[in-house]
């Protein structure tokens, strides 16, 4: 048997890497960059009714009454029909009105229920305003849009203070909607029973 000569080096095989780096490459930097918000105060509505004032009703009208006493979005009030007519002395008569506060320049969006239901103070003969339209305070003598309901919105505009910061609401009081014989007393959507008209107004 031969013995190995231990005194003979042994050669030991190994692996070198190296990542070469070209001159001047950075591995990380940095940078900056700017924040910004734009602020928008909350919007603040500010409702006046929309009136009709005292209405003659003639004869006995009920369900299915034809008549209309019809208020545009410029407080043009008119009748059709041989229920309705103006009253000697009407009263108030206008335009609902939605005074609006909000950051002037930026643009909001309006959206509005197509009817509203107005009773009697003992809540049990109703008659509906429908075909409600709406516009800005500009444009008022245009007719308005209609409203198809609070969650869809008709109407956008940019708000300006003194300029477009209304939004006006016309509609038709129909005699046709009577839910029972119509009574001499005042009508209202906050009576008993009734169901007013709402206006969403956001910005966009």
């Amino acid at each position: 048997m031969k013995i190995r000569d231990l005194k003979k080096p042994l050669m030991v095989l190994g692996v070198v890497s190296a990542a070469w780096v070209p001159t001047g490459l950075v591995w990380a930097t940095s940078t900056t960059m700017n924040a910004t918000a734009n602020f928008l105060a909350a919007i603040v509505l500010t409702p006046t009714s929309l009136q009709f004032g005292s209405i003659v009703y003639a004869g006995s009208p009920t369900t299915g009454s034809a008549g209309r006493a019809t208020m545009t979005t410029a407080s043009g009030l008119t009748y059709d029909g041989a229920v309705f007519s103006a009253a000697p002395t009407p009263g108030t008569t206008a335009a609902g009105d939605i005074a609006i506060t909000a950051s002037t320049g930026n643009a909001i969006q309006v959206a509005c229920s197509a009817s509203g239901l107005l009773k009697n103070p003992g809540g049990t003969v109703g008659i509906t305003v429908n075909t409600l339209k709406v516009a800005k305070l500009s444009a008022v003598g245009g007719g308005g849009v209609a409203c198809t309901g609070s969650g869809n919105n008709v109407l956008s505009f940019t708000y300006t203070t003194g300029t477009d910061d209304h939004v006006k609401v016309g509609g038709i009081l129909d005699a046709s909607t009577l839910t029972g014989p119509l009574t001499g007393e005042l009508y209202s959507t906050a009576n008993t029973g009734g169901s007013a008209i709402t206006v969403v107004i956001t910005y966009v």
